[in-house]
């Protein structure tokens, strides 16, 4: 009996002490050397074709392009390739609408990830696409925008194949995502950040992974099983490649709430890990003796090193199983000793979990679910037990998608992840400024963001613009603003990178109360432009007029003059988009606020091109509200505005603006219906970051100042 005591003992504790162990020193590594890696800025940019491979995602495929068409990266420098595989739904359709490339493929026998990758991957060879590497992201993902940039900076250090921070979003209350959030935080950022500590490698996750041209080349893609992304990092590994750990960008996927679909995801995960520890245990221990190499043999006990939640109840089940051995044989000194054994294990695991938690930089709400560990435990038990009832179909069956995204609220709960900050990176080279993010739910409207803010919150994030020395840009999007953004896919990029993106017409109002049940204030540009006077004259900035007709700036600013006499008017110019030393003329006055009045799209491309060198705090395009304030064109009554019948009083005074009243008043909602039905009514809140600064890949002109300029003298615009 004592000897069976021993043996039973020892098959718990050895395993525990041996894990334990291994993930005490991967996260030592992490804390006192993760965070000194600096990768250098690239010199050239790289071609890459981002992968996504879809199989029925209408549900949730527009969040992952909407971020994808947002990446902080040349967009001439990138494609989109939705792969379609075997879709019955409308996921193809959405992507082509996104103006992405889209592979359909089907096929009954080669199902699966792997197969899909790659038959995309044999497609585009055979086609002679040139693409540098390859990146890869799930349908129900949303990225970083500096996910290019870092993938190409880390391809210039020499890394074939690279692997960003994967990670699940926040979803407080929902204690089974939330407890699979934090094992994602230890196993995709912790562990990953200690092996690149050590110099070891990392596995591959499947979604934002890397993979260079030349790399594919010579060795193919060829993992196929369930757990395609792990299975192709073991072969790699036993080649002598090394998947090196990005944690400077990150993808952040959704997990299901629905107990059903959590259980079904979670059976998949856990049967095809057991297969592929069965096939490849041997080959790997082999493999790592042979070549005698701590890579290898690290890739091996990463992948039978069980999830902190089953190394913990192992642990407590071999404590439990030696105190009844004790108490049993009274207490015998063979048992006695392994007590503080497991004990010792026990706190090497605490240590791993609560100080892998602090180097991720949780948040707290990931400290609270750790109270649902035993729920989590009991769940994954009883889990256990139906999936060796029911046995491995050996089918690939990817995880039904939930029909709407949970609906926290970015006050709630603090992403754990890390951003880089995009002007130390662009101006610093090397240096790269961390900081702490939050993931709020952002409502578009055909794939045009909108903020949802009061006027009064409008105003307070203007006023913090003003305190900060960078330039921040804001656009108040109409109708027409989303209907040119459908057809200019640089336009929507540029507004979808604006700071601040206000509803600007009753039919932007009207378009987030049908899809998210959400009524915005509407704050048109008129009323935005006085407000944001009065704050000027408040606070003593000055203000730049830029555009409209000859002499209508001018008047414009008599009149703001007129209602405000503390306002400084910095000066006043109609000029051209294209004029020569514009922004020269422009910074000689030193403005805070530029308002500019070159009617939509110019007005806003050409902030996005100058951004880097203007010197103004806010710039905001106004179309034709120097018109409106000089009184050049009448405004329509109040009544009429607040009914949204605006548009009937322009007509009225402006037919030759029939067009464009037409394109808001019949083409937009015949869009916006189709739109909607396109998506089956799915509410789309799209999960993106907030984007403190304007990005500009066009470098501003050099030439010479205008001989008609504006300069400001002893606070008043003199025209010269």
């Amino acid at each position: 009996m004592k000897l069976v005591f021993m043996v039973v003992n020892l098959l718990f504790l050895v395993p525990a002490l041996i894990f334990s162990s291994y993930l005490a020193v991967l996260t030592i590594a992490a804390a006192l050397k993760g965070k000194q890696f600096k990768v250098a800025s690239a010199k050239s940019q790289r071609r890459f074709a981002i992968l996504v491979p879809s199989h029925d995602e209408e549900a949730v495929i527009e969040n992952t392009l909407a971020s994808l068409g947002d990446l902080d990266y040349p967009r001439d420098r990138y494609d989109v390739i939705v792969i379609a595989d075997n879709c019955s739904d409308k996921t193809a359709d959405i992507a082509r609408s996104h103006g992405d490339v889209v592979f359909e493929r089907f096929d009954d026998t080669n199902k699966g990830k792997g197969q899909a990758l790659r038959w995309c991957l044999d497609r585009l060879k055979s086609e002679g696409a040139a693409y540098d590497a390859f990146v890869i992201i799930d349908a129900d993902t949303v990225a970083s925008s500096n996910l290019l940039t870092v993938m190409n900076d880390y391809l210039e250090e020499g890394a074939m194949c690279i692997q960003c921070s994967t990670l699940v979003t926040p979803q407080p209350g929902a204690w089974s995502p939330e407890m699979t959030r934090i094992g994602f935080l230890l196993h995709n950022y912790t562990r990953p950040l200690g092996k690149k500590a050590l110099g070891l490698s990392m596995g591959l996750n499947g979604n934002g992974m890397c993979l260079s041209s030349n790399l594919l080349s010579s060795i193919p893609w060829s993992a196929y099983s369930r757990v395609e992304d792990l299975e192709h990092a073991l072969k790699l590994a036993i080649e002598g490649v090394r998947v090196i750990f990005a944690p400077e960008a990150y993808v952040h996927a959704i997990m299901p709430t629905d107990s059903r679909l959590a259980e079904s995801q979670r059976r998949r995960w856990e049967l095809a890990r057991f297969s592929i520890i069965k096939n490849y245990t041997w080959t790997l221990l082999s493999a790592a003796i042979r070549k005698r190499s701590l890579v290898i043999f690290d890739m091996l006990m990463d992948l039978i090193t069980p999830a902190f939640v089953n190394l913990f109840v192992l642990t407590v089940a071999g404590l439990l199983v030696n105190a009844a051995g004790t108490v049993v044989l009274g207490a015998p000194s063979a048992l006695l000793w392994m007590m503080p054994a497991y004990f010792g294990a026990l706190l090497l695991e605490t240590f791993h979990v609560v100080g892998g938690l602090k180097v991720a930089n949780a948040d707290r709400g990931a400290y609270r679910t750790l109270m649902s560990t035993p729920k989590y435990a009991l769940w994954k038990f009883k889990l256990y037990i139906r999936t060796i009832i029911k046995g491995d179909d050996k089918l690939w069956l990817r995880t039904e998608r939930e029909r709407s995204l949970p609906t926290g609220s970015a006050g709630e709960s603090t992403d754990t992840s890390r951003r880089t900050d995009r002007s130390s990176h662009r101006d610093e080279g090397s240096t790269r400024g961390e900081e702490n993010i939050r993931f709020p739910f952002q409502p578009r409207v055909m794939s045009v963001r909108i903020d949802t803010l009061n006027a009064e919150e409008v105003m307070k994030k203007i006023g913090q613009f003003l305190k900060d020395s960078k330039l921040h840009t804001i656009a108040t999007v109409n109708p027409e603003f989303v209907m040119t953004a459908r057809k200019d896919r640089e336009f929507l990029r540029i507004l979808n990178h604006a700071d601040l993106n206000i509803a600007d017409g009753i039919g932007v109002q009207l378009a987030m109360k049908m899809m998210y049940g959400e009524v915005c204030e509407r704050i048109t540009g008129v009323d935005l432009t006085w407000r944001l006077t009065g704050l000027a004259a408040e606070q003593g900035y000055s203000i730049f007029l830029l555009g409209a007709a000859e002499g209508v700036a001018r008047d414009a600013a008599a009149k703001m003059k007129e209602r405000y006499p503390a306002l400084k008017i910095a000066g006043y110019y109609s000029g051209r988009p294209d004029e020569e030393g514009l922004v020269e003329c422009i910074n000689l006055t030193n403005p805070d606020i530029l308002l500019v009045a070159f009617g939509a799209p110019k007005q806003e491309k050409f902030i996005f091109k100058n951004a880097k060198t203007l010197n103004a705090k806010i710039a905001m395009g106004v179309g034709g509200t120097f018109d409106y304030i000089a009184g050049v064109v009448p405004r329509a009554p109040a009544w009429m505005r607040r009914l949204g019948m605006e548009w009937l009083y322009r007509l009225a005074n402006q037919p030759e603006r029939i067009g464009r009243i037409l394109t808001a008043t019949v083409r937009y909602p015949i869009a916006m219906y189709f739109y909607k039905s396109s998506k089956s009514s799915v509410s789309r809140k799209v999960l993106g970051e907030s984007l403190n600064e304007l990005k500009s890949t066009i470098e501003a002109p050099s030439s010479p100042a205008p001989r008609a300029n504006l300069v400001h003298s002893n606070s008043r615009a003199v025209e010269v």
